[in-house]
Parts: C-alpha cells; structure tokens; sequence
C-alpha cells in the first residue's frame, strides 16, 4: 500500500493492501478502496487499485481490486466521485471525471 503526501483519509475508511493512492487527496468516512472484486472468477490472485492524484472519493464509495483479466482497478488524477458511488474490478475511469451520486461501473468499463 503507497499512500502519497498531502492525502487525508477519513474516519472509518478502508484502505486494503496492494492500493497505490496518489498525492492530495481526499478519502472521506466509508469508504472501501482495494477490496476484492465481486466476480466470481477471481481465485485470489495479486492485482491492484490504483488511484491518481487530486481524487476525491467521498463518503460510502466502494472501488474493488482488479482481477487476473486486468490486473488492477484505475482511477485518474482530478477525479471527483460522489457520495455511494461504486468503481466494480477492472475498470478505468480517466483523468478529471465526475461520478455523480451513486453512479455505478460494473465489472471491465472504461470511462
């Protein structure tokens, strides 16, 4: 797990091995970043979630590990996701993208 400089992380939020988060940004309370993904294919292999620097994922946000198809989950630099919001295995979700509340990215989507 690398957490960069300037990044704060809220209360009761979970941060779970292998995750790279960049410089300044903002983890708010709930959320669950790094989990394992919800597919049933996954059979514990290493992969990753990454995340750019300036990101804000607010409160209950839940983005889940990659799996062997990919290898990890890819959130941008600039990136605002709203309150619930839910970034599932395999995805990339690009530099200065707005998730509104409660947006959801099943499994292998790019945005």
């Amino acid at each position: 797990m690398t957490i960069g400089s300037g990044t704060s992380i809220e209360n009761f939020a979970v941060i779970k091995s292998n995750t790279f988060i960049g410089e300044n940004c903002r983890i708010f309370q709930g959320s669950v970043i790094g989990e394992i993904p919800q597919d049933l294919k996954f059979s514990g292999e290493t992969t990753e979630t990454q995340i750019g620097d300036n990101t804000t994922v607010r409160e209950f946000v839940t983005i889940n590990r990659g799996t062997s198809a990919l290898g990890h989950t890819k959130v941008g630099k600039n990136v605002l996701l709203m309150a619930y919001c839910h970034i599932a295995h395999d995805c990339i979700v690009g530099d200065n993208v707005i998730m509104a509340n409660m947006a959801t990215l099943g499994g292998h989507v790019e945005l």
